[in-house]
């Protein structure tokens, strides 16, 4: 799906990162790069996983559209979508923005937010 795949185990600790806040969580037919999970509440939520090297990312038409697929796929599960961006050192950081969000952004920053991460 997408272009720059995130390091093989960013899936594995991003999937260990939402058990710790509740969720449970199961791969995707989609790929790697697609983690859905579901809440202590019921909710459904699906998790478009990208890495980036700098501090902007930008997405590349393919990813785009690829975004925009994923996005009806989860209407269509009543998932919310959204984008989880993994950026390298020495930046360290996730940032997780909605994927309607992410599609219509020209760039994805680091400076917005974020969660410290450390692999």
């Amino acid at each position: 799906m997408l272009r720059r795949f995130p390091p093989a185990h960013f899936a594995d600790e991003w999937a260990r990162y939402l058990r710790g806040q509740g969720h449970r969580v199961r791969t995707s037919a989609a790929g790697p790069e697609v983690v859905c999970s579901r809440n202590g509440r019921g909710r459904r939520y699906r998790w478009l996983l990208v890495a980036s090297r700098t501090p902007v990312r930008r997405l590349t038409a393919a990813e785009h559209e690829a975004v925009l697929r994923q996005i009806d796929q989860g209407r269509a599960r009543g998932e919310q979508v959204f984008v989880v961006v993994k950026f390298d050192p020495p930046i360290n950081k996730v940032v997780a923005l909605s994927a309607s969000r992410a599609a219509k952004a020209s760039h994805l920053r680091a400076s917005k937010g974020g969660i410290p991460w450390n692999d």
